[in-house]
């Protein structure tokens, strides 16, 4: 019988392949008819190349066929060339307008309109497109406004395709600018020559166009690369090979399949963990309804998306799997490090008690004893063995990052945005970046399964999409909020919880001094002497609980975060007035997207920050 029980969510295999190239202006020079048959073949290379790569690692993706999409604005010239070649090739088409529809159309009227039926065309190919986003461009700033597309399409896509001429130009919004801003972007470029299509190359991400003389003119260095084409494409499907973390020797494609046929089981044992944390954080034996969120094990989940987007609800089920599985390992780890320090406190307990109590050391209630102290000390290893052969350490921090990064992408998806990965401290590479792990390649592939946003970029878009971000932001301060006091109490309690057992074995030992010398050994002395062995050791099990939940540094950063997002809250608000102002033209996305990049930056970086900080923290045995 086939099992029914929920698995992993896999992505669907999708690639996109978008374009920037010369209008008419620049390809009077060019052979037409040889350029569209060069894109055409380029289409066509990549789509099987994805289809080969599929087939041969058909265990990694969803079921479904492999997407492979074409990202153009549809202007006249190349861009139009590409995609009639895209849909020719069975690819996708998805479009992006630098201005909405109507007033993008005039560039195609009367005079403006370098080809016959220009308009015509051009909505021909929009009505084949399964997704459009009409951006809102001024016509007072129109290089501003194609800078912003090219932006969007960079941002969408896996490989630019470049139709350029190789004469320098310098035009602001154009295709040298698009180009440039791809391989800064860590996009590689495949570069056309307009003028003799036949030749071409894929320029690797941190390369350049070439620079010719003012008077000449550049061109690519071969006749075509079509090796340099199916590299490409195979460098950003598969898995990264080596994670480039120094403590980590698995690879990172057998962390991905661990992950895939991972559940998110509950066990009795977890439960010591969120029972230690109500107990010591909150004094409460049950789970209250109103602090029922956990807030130092989990943030608050995906917020609304956005109405108009019909890509913003399909991270759901992504993120809750991996949130899920992360909340599990959580349990695990701490409830395993709490067990051990207090099965460690407890095996010392056990070897005091007979001499504490009198016992006959040769009876049997002493060799109890000595049985219950073997069995703690069995269970620590045992406890430290499996959770270290079970990865509830690593699982936690890597489940933990996944749904974090997928989760950032609700914030730039709805703007047209990428996957929001900071640049990282020099002192952090020895942790690996996370564009090398496998969390990153499974945030890349949904992000390219999520393929562009569609519809109208206008005001009242612009303040939903403000509003959900103000809502995630407020939300994310509460979250914040109560992880530091939380945080806060459980440190403060154990700290002083430490200050006691060594106060009260001060005590015990003044107390054995003074009755030593007057008085014989008896159950007083002998109590004395098990509680000045036995708080020690429950004042250093304290200590290591406080020390590897780190919950001081905890309770710091949630505090700082919640500033931060304070001050994001607020200039939510300010653009939100901006966007009130019926008669300000300058164009608001780019503002709005600018400030999800920066919101998304942020909350990865906190969350690498947090990573760096556990991954130091492994279970270990607490000798």
């Amino acid at each position: 019988m086939r099992s029914t029980a929920p698995t992993t969510p896999r992505p669907p295999l999708a690639y996109r392949i978008g374009v920037s190239g010369h209008r008419h202006d620049r390809l009077q020079a060019a052979e037409l008819t040889q350029l569209a048959a060069g894109l055409h073949h380029v289409c066509r290379a990549a789509a099987r190349e994805v289809a080969d790569f599929h087939a041969e690692h058909r265990d990694l993706f969803a079921t479904h066929p492999p997407i492979v999409r074409a990202i153009s604005s549809l202007a006249e010239g190349v861009d139009r060339l590409f995609a009639e070649a895209a849909l020719a090739s069975g690819l996708e088409l998805h479009c992006v307008f630098p201005f909405p529809r109507s007033e993008f159309e005039q560039d195609f009227v009367g005079s403006s309109g370098r080809e016959p039926d220009s308009r015509e065309r051009f909505r021909t190919l929009a009505a084949q497109a399964t997704a459009c986003l009409e951006l809102d461009g001024s016509r007072t700033d129109e290089p501003g406004a194609y800078t912003m597309c090219g932006h969007v399409v960079v941002a969408q896509v896996d490989l630019l395709v470049v139709v350029w001429d190789g004469h320098r130009g310098d035009k602001r919004g154009g295709t040298e600018d698009a180009a440039a801003h791809a391989l800064g972007s860590g996009v590689p470029v495949l570069w056309i020559d307009a003028q003799q299509p036949h030749r071409w190359q894929v320029l690797p991400d941190g390369k350049q166009l070439p620079y010719a003389e003012r008077t000449g003119r550049a061109t690519p260095a071969r006749d075509a690369d079509p090796e340099g084409l199916r590299a490409a494409i195979r460098r950003q499907l598969r898995v990264p090979a080596d994670s480039g973390q120094a403590a980590s020797s698995r690879a990172p494609e057998a962390d991905l399949r661990r992950f895939y046929h991972d559940r998110p089981r509950v066990h009795a044992f977890a439960a010591i963990w969120p029972l230690f944390r109500r107990l010591v954080g909150d004094f409460q034996w049950r789970r209250s309804r109103e602090r029922a969120a956990p807030a130092d094990a989990r943030p608050q989940p995906l917020f609304p998306p956005a109405p108009a987007d019909p890509t913003s609800g399909r991270l759901t089920a992504y993120y809750t799997w991996a949130d899920n599985l992360s909340v599990r390992s959580a349990d695990r780890y701490r409830s395993a490090f709490v067990l051990a320090f207090l099965l460690a406190a407890l095996a010392v307990g056990m070897a005091l008690l007979p001499m504490g109590t009198s016992l006959d050391l040769e009876g049997p209630a002493a060799i109890a004893c000595n049985v219950v102290e073997l069995v703690a000390i069995a269970l620590i290893l045992v406890l430290v063995s499996v959770g270290l052969r079970a990865g509830w350490h690593e699982r936690w921090i890597d489940y933990r990052l996944l749904a974090e990064m997928i989760r950032q992408l609700q914030i730039t998806a709805p703007a047209g945005g990428g996957q929001p990965l900071p640049q990282l401290p020099a002192h952090w590479s020895a942790y690996g970046h996370p564009r090398s792990s496998w969390m990153g390649w499974y945030v890349r592939a949904i992000e390219r399964w999520l393929g562009m946003p569609t519809g109208v970029v206008d005001r009242h878009r612009l303040a939903g999409d403000l509003t959900r971000l103000e809502l995630m932001l407020r939300s994310q301060g509460s979250f914040h909020e109560l992880a530091s006091e939380r945080a806060h109490r459980i440190e403060h309690r154990l700290h002083w919880c430490g200050i006691a057992t060594l106060v009260v074995t001060a005590v015990c030992c003044i107390l054995h001094l003074l009755l030593h010398p007057w008085h014989p050994p008896s159950r007083v002395t002998a109590a004395l002497t098990f509680f000045c062995g036995f708080l020690p050791a429950l004042g250093a099990a304290v200590a290591g609980i406080s020390n590897q939940g780190e919950f001081r540094r905890i309770g710091k950063r949630s505090r700082a975060m919640q500033e931060q997002l304070r001050l994001l809250v607020g200039e939510t608000q300010r653009l939100r007035e901006r966007l009130a102002d019926e008669h300000a033209q300058r164009p608001m996305s780019p503002a709005v997207a600018e400030l999800a990049a920066r919101t998304a930056r942020l909350m990865v970086t906190e969350v690498l920050d947090w990573r760096v900080v556990f991954l130091d923290q492994p279970l270990r045995p607490p000798a």
